[in-house]
């Protein structure tokens, strides 16, 4: 019951705040006094940015636009740690794609060598990191506001790999002068790829390799406990969505908060954490460092369409992997059939390299084997020899430096080798620093972020 009185005060306190709170005075004595010597993670709060300085990164950021309105940033690291502008050495391109929820911190938070965005750069590569439209970097559009118009966020993985990855792609050639690049996707990254591929097979010959790491496109076979609950009650989903109007998910600064003191390494609440995070993607303790839990939750859910969520729950249920799902009269007005039709997979001509583990409670075996078969230039599959391994581990843990940044790294090389793309100088231009600002209006999108997490406090009790 405790548990269960904590969730309704902090849901209750972030619809009303949009300002940081002091949490403590609203916890009950209990709370206050099991959490009175925990200590937040000093790194929480501190953004991508503040990262590549204290690894001593140089870093770009660049502003495009979609074809559909929208402004998104990609960071780029054009060098290595101990490399500079003067040095001229050609560098391949690389563009890597975050998973769902996610920002482009997540390639290099773990730091050099096992952020895989940092071993690139320090391996000569040219880097680039996406950000998917919604997320806290990408909340711009020509003329829609993400506070206001519900139209900003009318958008799906669909439209995200057919508009922002394209865009993405074709500026970073144009910038770099290369006529290819890397593609290395995780989980929603490579959802994005296939779309796009599927959807404008032009963009195959842009591609001189793409790496999916936990692929996700057919969900049939998916185990998390807790998105299986959510696709099998996506009608009841979709009531509350309407009833409450919503149409983003994100964080606030009382759910990091909250994160930083319940997940915190000294908190005797860290397990209902680290028991959420192995629900949805597998239990694996030996490679997650528990210490490392809390920052990781407080980059997870920094901002996506609901529609996004929606459009992964119509996999899970339809056993397809197929575009969004409008209902009846709209299906028929776009894709002149009642259901909508699957991504055609045969187009993907681009080389392919699939990893993906046995433990992986999103990305099951059956399913990307499924995929394998649907796709006609798989390049290199791998199955994780540690039978452990789950889905958030090709990003965070403790051996992924030598399990899967070394073999992906080995794997670009021979393509380099056989000179299958001409690469960069990685030479610096002009570029500029901003963040995108929220607003008070993002208060209630925020609260249903922290109804998800306070109820699994609830769920685990």
């Amino acid at each position: 019951m405790l548990i269960k009185h904590i969730a309704v005060v902090l849901i209750l306190v972030n619809f009303v705040f949009s300002e940081p709170v002091d949490v403590y005075k609203y916890l009950p004595k209990e709370w206050r006094g099991m959490l009175k010597n925990v200590k937040v993670h000093s790194d929480i709060g501190m953004t991508i940015y503040d990262f590549l300085r204290r690894y001593n990164y140089h870093y770009e950021n660049h502003w495009i636009s979609t074809e559909d309105g929208y402004k998104l940033l990609l960071h780029r690291i054009p060098y290595g740690q101990n490399q500079s502008v003067s040095d001229k050495k050609p560098r391949p391109v690389v563009l890597l794609m975050h998973g769902l929820g996610s920002s482009s911190i997540n390639w290099i938070i773990k730091g050099p060598n096992d952020g895989l965005g940092l071993a690139l750069a320090d391996h000569g590569y040219d880097v680039w990191l996406g950000n998917t439209r919604g997320n806290l970097w990408s909340r711009n559009h020509k003329r829609l506001n993400p506070d206001i118009d519900a139209e900003f966020w009318d958008f799906s993985f669909e439209l995200t790999g057919r508009y922002d990855v394209a865009a993405k792609i074709d500026y970073i050639l144009k910038t770099t002068g290369q006529e290819k690049l890397f593609y290395i996707g995780h989980s929603q990254g490579t959802s994005q790829f296939f779309a796009l591929t599927s959807l404008r097979p032009e963009y195959n010959d842009k591609v001189a390799l793409m790496t999916a790491l936990a692929p996700i496109a057919y969900l049939e076979h998916l185990s998390s406990p807790i998105l299986r609950l959510l696709a099998d009650n996506m009608s009841l989903l979709q009531t509350l969505i309407n009833l409450f109007n919503m149409h983003e998910l994100s964080q606030s600064q009382l759910t990091n908060l909250l994160i930083g003191l319940v997940c915190a390494k000294e908190s005797p609440l860290q397990e209902i954490c680290a028991t959420f995070t192995y629900l949805t993607s597998g239990f694996d303790r030996q490679q997650f460092d528990k210490s490392f839990l809390p920052l990781y939750l407080s980059h997870v859910g920094v901002g996506m369409s609901i529609n996004m969520l929606l459009h992964f729950g119509q996999e899970i249920e339809s056993h397809h992997f197929r575009r969004y799902d409008y209902g009846r009269e709209k299906n028929l007005k776009l894709y002149h059939t009642a259901a909508p039709p699957d991504f055609n997979l045969s187009a993907i001509i681009a080389p392919v390299a699939l990893y993906y583990a046995e433990n992986d409670f999103l990305s099951s075996v059956k399913d990307v084997e499924k995929l394998k078969g649907k796709l006609p230039n798989v390049n290199k599959t791998r199955l994780i020899e540690n039978r452990r391994w789950n889905h958030i581990d090709f990003i965070v843990a403790n051996d992924v430096h030598d399990v899967i940044n070394k073999d992906i790294i080995a794997h670009q090389q021979t393509f380099i080798d056989a000179g299958a793309l001409t690469p960069s100088t990685g030479e610096p231009i002009s570029s500029t620093t901003e963040r995108t600002k929220g607003s008070s209006e993002r208060i209630i999108s925020q609260s249903i972020y922290t109804l998800f997490m306070t109820a699994m406090l609830v769920l685990y009790y």
